[in-house]
This record gives structure tokens, C-alpha cells and sequence, in this order.
């Protein structure tokens, strides 16, 4: 800060008051001061001001992975938000998604009862709360029930794509929003005859399939229970999933997928067959995402907010830190629709 002062011809108060804002300078001292800061270089030291004010604007963000596409794009949202709001992110990663071979609840809860994973729990949290954080947002990378991972905290904690019990702060998808949308757009396009290709049998999946029942009910549609195929949310699932479809005396004219992973293998099942999409048989995704628009043809799939969902996460920790409490402890937020070429409208046939 002395470099910073003697470069920019001000006292260090006037640099304090500028990096932190207690109080106004004119226009040019700051200007000065700012470029100053840039040209040294200079970074405000986080810990130093909490030691001296005995406040502190770190939030912890204990991630189960940060590779795969729904958990970067949270925490994405998730820096944005603490960015703009003067707050710093520390980030701690659980690297879960290489030790998880099927994703189903069953699976994360086998893995949760490790003493490896218990373990790592407790050496994340040690890391963190070595900053002093503020708060405490758990990124999913399932939306799954995890109350019972973290053990009980004296700062405020808010889930990020994930369930918990009822008086926790938990933001996440609107999994049956997205599935009454995806089916009322089938249904729009004249389709009756519409299959729905599951994940394993999870909060997830029974979310999801709510919706689309619940569309299809609206519409005196009478769902066949042979169109229903389980699965385990991968390729392998949609793709022999969907040539049992085909292979039924009355097919189904579009197919539902609970998963884009799963959609792309009922393509792959599709063009085997020499069915085409969408002029044969119409496929519907969940997920948004990217490679579905570099399929062929590309797919019309649901999209969940996820960056949303970390903007809303940090935005309500924050919130919460102020003295403000949201008026719902979950917060649902409604999905996207991406309308790609994989659906055709079959009028009223």
C-alpha cells in the first residue's frame, strides 16, 4: 500500500478509503490511486483487513467436483455474485465425480459412508475455515439429499443443487417445471404416443416423471406403461432402452428423455435402425447440454439454470449475512426450453 500511495502523490488514508470505500475521495485521487493499483500490480490483502476490523467478506464454496458441466457453470454464477458484492470465494473441490461410476443416489450414498470421503469432508473444511469465511454454500453435482454430510456449522450454510432438510437454504432446479414443460411442447406438436426413458428410481427422476404425467393428465392423455424404460441416466440406458421402443408393435412417435446423455444414445439407437428424427419418431432431452445443439439434428432439450442457480445461492448467503432472510427456505428456479431440431409437429395425426 506505501508503494501504492507514493506512486499515485497520496497518503496511504486516501488509499484505504479508495480500496475500501469508508470514505469519498475526488474524482482524481481515485483515478490516481486506481491507476496505480493497476500498475504495481497490487492485491488488497483479504485476511489482514478481517485481523484489523474483525469483519470478513470470504465465502467458503465446498464443491463435490468442479469439471463437470452443471458444477462450473454454479460456480461460475456463484464468483460472479461474490465478485460484484465485494466478497472473496474460496473454493474447495471434493473431486467426487472420478470415484462414481453410476450416478444414483444409492451410489452417492455408498460413497458418503467412506471413511475416505469423511475424511475429506473434515480436511476441506479445516482449509476453509482457516480463511474465517462468512458462509458456507455445498455445490451438487447431483441434486440429491446430502443433510447429512456436513456436520453442524456456526455460520450460515446455503445448498447449490442439492436437497436437505426443510430448515436449510437450498436453491435448485424446478425438476417437474421443466418435465410439464418439455411434454406440453410434444403434446403442441401433436404428439399422444410419447415415451419417457427414466433414471434410476431417485428424487430426481420422480420429479421429473411428476411433471411429465402431470402435462400429459392436463391433456386426458393416457400414458401406456410399456413406454416407460428405467435406466441409470447413461448412454448405454437410452440407447437399448429406446431399440425396445422401436421394436413395439405401436411405438411411441416421441420419446421423452429424462437426460440428454440418454437422448444421445436413443439417437445413435435411431439412426442404427434407420429411423429418422424427427421425420420417424421425435426425441425430447433434459439437461442443455452443449453438445445437444452440435447433435444431429440438434436437440430440443430442458435446460436448468445452473449459472442461475449459483448467482441465486450466493445471493441469498449474502443476503442472509446482512440480515436479510429469504421468505422460502428451498428456492426453485424454472428451466429453460432450447428448441432444437429433434421434434416435428405431426398436426393432429
Amino acid at each position: 500500500m506505501n508503494d501504492v500511495a507514493k506512486l499515485a502523490g497520496v497518503s496511504i488514508a486516501t488509499v484505504s478509503n479508495v480500496i475500501n470505500g469508508t470514505k469519498k475521495v475526488s474524482p482524481d485521487k481515485e483515478r490516481r490511486v486506481r491507476d496505480a493499483i493497476s500498475s504495481l500490480y497490487y492485491t488488497p490483502n483479504t485476511m489482514a483487513k478481517f485481523l484489523r476490523t474483525n469483519t470478513n467478506s470470504i465465502i467458503g464454496v465446498i464443491a463435490e467436483d468442479i469439471i463437470s458441466y452443471f458444477a462450473g457453470n454454479i460456480i461460475d454464477g456463484i464468483a460472479d455474485v461474490c465478485e460484484q458484492s465485494g466478497y472473496v470465494m474460496n473454493l474447495c473441490t471434493l473431486n467426487l465425480d472420478r470415484k462414481i461410476s453410476l450416478i444414483n443416489e444409492l451410489t452417492y450414498k455408498e460413497m458418503e459412508e467412506s471413511e475416505e470421503f469423511r475424511s475429506k469432508i473434515q480436511r476441506n473444511l479445516s482449509i476453509l475455515f482457516s480463511s474465517k469465511p462468512s458462509g458456507l454454500i455445498y455445490v451438487a453435482t447431483y441434486p440429491r439429499d446430502v443433510r447429512h454430510i456436513l456436520p453442524e456449522l456456526n455460520i450460515p450454510v446455503v445448498y447449490a443443487y442439492a436437497h436437505s432438510k426443510k430448515t436449510d437454504f437450498v436453491v435448485n432446479q424446478d425438476d417437474f417445471q421443466g418435465s410439464k414443460m418439455a411434454v406440453e411442447h410434444l403434446i403442441e406438436n401433436g404428439h399422444k404416443k410419447i415415451a419417457l426413458l427414466c433414471g434410476s428410481l431417485d428424487t430426481v427422476t420422480y420429479k421429473r416423471t411428476l411433471g411429465a404425467e402431470a402435462a400429459m393428465g392436463e391433456h386426458n392423455i393416457m400414458f401406456n406403461p410399456n413406454y416407460r424404460k428405467m435406466g441409470s441416466w447413461l448412454f448405454e440406458d437410452g440407447y437399448n432402452n429406446c431399440l425396445e421402443l422401436l421394436s413395439l408393435p405401436d411405438p411411441p412417435t416421441a420419446i421423452f428423455s429424462l437426460s440428454d446423455v440418454m437422448a444421445y444414445g436413443a439417437i445413435r439407437a435411431c439412426s442404427e435402425r434407420g429411423v429418422r428424427i424427427p421425420e420417424d419418431i421425435s426425441i425430447h432431452g433434459f439437461d442443455g447440454l452443449y453438445f445437444s445443439e452440435l447433435a444431429t439434428p440438434s436437440l430440443t432439450t430442458t435446460a436448468p439454470p445452473f449459472r442461475d442457480i449459483g448467482n441465486t445461492a450466493a445471493q441469498t448467503l449474502i443476503n442472509i449475512l446482512e440480515g436479510i432472510l429469504p421468505s422460502e427456505n428451498e428456492i426453485l428456479l424454472p428451466c429453460n426450453h432450447i428448441i432444437g431440431d429433434s421434434v416435428r409437429n405431426i398436426g393432429s395425426k
